[in-house]
């Protein structure tokens, strides 16, 4: 179990905290990241390693109005390996701990990222394969089984499907890596395609004069912005 730098969080302003188990980020000098990967289809003992002293050190220095993530591995490994009914249970037992929200991903501790390889571990032809979206079943199934609030993540790219998630209650929240690497203003873009700012309020002012005339480019014949 890797409790994510609560302290160093809560004193940055960082909000929410983070613990991670048998996903991303766990160091491989961790002494107990082999150990967890080899009990990785044993669910008593996954749970076993969740230990309450952990959350209890974590909430200890973080502010009580702090949130409290848990990221996890939905489905690891071959078919016999980590599964979603796996994730349930777990899922519950982190409700019990006072843990707030399941950040769902998949893959990345048996073998490659389940973007990348397919259910066989074999590459696949491209990261699309899987589909927009693959992974927000997974957050889906844990929200409604165990009772308790889910993110969904991984390739989530359009503003009209990050909101398609939210209002079919399908998870609670969504987050974006590499779309926020490629356009760091994706937020701002989806409050504007989503008709949430049109008047670009929401954009910092040293920016939102400048985009605000940018937008009037529309208006002038054969001018195409985008």
């Amino acid at each position: 179990l890797s409790l994510v730098a609560g302290p160093t969080r809560a004193n940055a302003g960082y909000s929410p905290t983070g613990i991670s188990v048998g996903k991303r980020p766990i160091s491989d000098t961790d002494p107990l990241t082999e150990r967890l990967r080899e009990l990785r289809a044993d669910l008593d003992a996954a749970v076993f390693l969740l230990n309450d002293r952990n959350f209890d050190a974590v909430r200890k220095v973080i502010p009580e109005d702090m949130p409290l993530f848990f990221r996890i591995s939905a489905i690891d490994g071959p078919a016999e390996g980590w599964t979603m009914d796996d994730s349930v249970v777990l899922g519950r037992e982190l409700a019990a701990r006072g843990v707030d929200v399941v950040d769902c991903s998949s893959g990345g501790i048996a073998g490659a990222p389940r973007f990348r390889s397919n259910d066989e571990g074999k590459p696949l032809s491209s990261p699309l394969d899987r589909g927009l979206g693959f992974q927000v079943p997974y957050a889906e199934r844990v929200k409604a089984e165990s009772d308790i609030k889910t993110m969904a993540v991984g390739l989530i790219v359009d503003p009209q499907q990050a909101e398609d998630i939210l209002v079919e209650g399908r998870a609670d929240l969504v987050a974006l890596g590499r779309e926020l690497m490629f356009n760091p203003f994706w937020a701002l873009h989806a409050a504007q395609a989503l008709d949430h700012d049109p008047n670009f309020k929401m954009w910092p002012d040293q920016y939102a004069w400048g985009v605000f005339r940018r937008a009037q480019l529309a208006n002038f014949k054969d001018v195409r912005i985008g």
